[in-house]
């Protein structure tokens, strides 16, 4: 059995800008979704484990997503061409 290394750095090729710029468009497709799972799961931990909110609010933390998802959704609807 042969076990790959994965790709690093020095695999890309002399001329990064295609590469990286791919790679940074991928990003910006997708980077708002993780925020959203973030966001409902932190809604429902606080409604299953309600706990003093000094020790952890569940509710600010999925509000501050929810908020991190909006600023991001623009970008990924740009990219999936919905409106």
């Amino acid at each position: 059995m042969v076990v790959k290394r994965p790709p690093c750095a020095v695999d890309l090729p002399v001329d990064r800008e295609a590469p990286v710029e791919r790679l940074l468009t991928e990003i910006r497709q997708f980077v708002a979704l993780p925020h959203l799972f973030r966001a409902i799961w932190s809604f429902k931990q606080a409604e299953d484990f309600p706990v003093d909110a000094a020790i952890y609010d569940f509710f600010e933390y999925g509000f501050d997503r929810l908020a991190v998802y909006y600023k991001w959704k623009s970008e990924m609807t740009k990219y999936l061409k919905l409106e």
